[in-house]
C-alpha cells in the first residue's frame, strides 16, 4: 500500500512539473476584474517598451556593457497586425570600448559612444506588405494578406490537371511529384511535371 501511494506522489509531482509551464487561470467575478483587467490591457498595448538590445561593434572590438535598455515597439494587436514604429531617432549611448586581439600588452580601453535606434511612436499595421505579393496576386488592404488572381478559377484549373496541386501562398500550380535529376539531354519540365528533351 506504501508503494503504491508513493507512486501516485510521484505521479502527481511529475504532473505538476508538466503542466508548469502553463498559466492556470481562476474565475473571478466580470464586475469585479474589471479594473483589473483594464490595467492589464493597458500595459499591453502596442506602444514604445524598456527592452535590452545587443550592441553590435565592429570585429576587434567589444562594447562594456554589450547591452543596453532602449525603447522599442512592442505589445497587442489584433490578429494579422503587428506592432511597428512609426516615428524614430538615434539617441548617443555612452560605452566603454575594449580594442581585442592586442600583440604586445594590455587591451587598450577607451571611451566610445554609439547610435542605437529608439522607438518613439508605434501603431498596429498589416505583417503582410503589398511588396510581398508576387504578380499572381494583389493586396487586400483590409485583410492584410495576398489574394490570387483569380484564383478561383486558376485552383479549378490547376485541380483538374493529373499530377498538379494548387499552392494558395504563392498563387502558383505545382508538381505534386518532387523534381528528379534528368538523364543527360533531358530537362525537368514544370508544366508536364517529367524529364522531356
Amino acid at each position: 500500500m506504501k508503494f503504491v501511494s508513493f507512486k501516485l506522489c510521484i505521479f502527481v509531482a511529475v504532473l505538476a512539473i508538466a503542466q508548469s509551464d502553463y498559466h492556470v487561470h481562476n474565475e473571478i467575478n466580470c464586475r469585479e476584474g474589471s479594473r483589473g483587467m483594464k490595467h492589464t490591457i493597458m500595459n499591453s498595448i502596442c506602444r514604445p517598451y524598456e527592452r535590452h538590445v545587443n550592441l553590435k561593434p565592429m570585429p576587434g572590438f567589444r562594447f562594456i556593457p554589450p547591452i543596453v535598455s532602449i525603447k522599442r515597439c512592442d505589445g497587442h494587436c489584433l490578429a494579422g497586425l503587428s506592432c511597428v514604429p512609426v516615428s524614430k531617432r538615434l539617441v548617443d549611448v555612452r560605452v566603454q570600448v575594449k580594442r581585442l586581439n592586442q600583440i604586445y600588452g594590455q587591451p587598450i580601453m577607451m571611451c566610445g559612444v554609439v547610435k542605437v535606434e529608439e522607438h518613439e511612436k508605434c501603431r498596429c499595421t498589416c505583417q503582410r506588405k503589398a511588396e510581398d505579393c508576387n504578380d499572381r496576386q494583389d493586396y487586400n488592404v483590409d485583410r492584410c494578406r495576398c489574394d490570387c488572381k483569380n484564383g478561383s478559377q486558376q485552383k479549378e484549373d490547376c485541380e483538374y490537371q493529373v499530377g498538379k496541386i494548387w499552392n494558395e501562398n504563392d498563387c502558383s500550380c505545382n508538381c505534386t511529384e518532387l523534381e528528379i535529376p534528368c538523364t543527360k539531354g533531358q530537362y525537368w519540365d514544370k508544366k508536364q511535371c517529367k524529364c522531356v528533351q
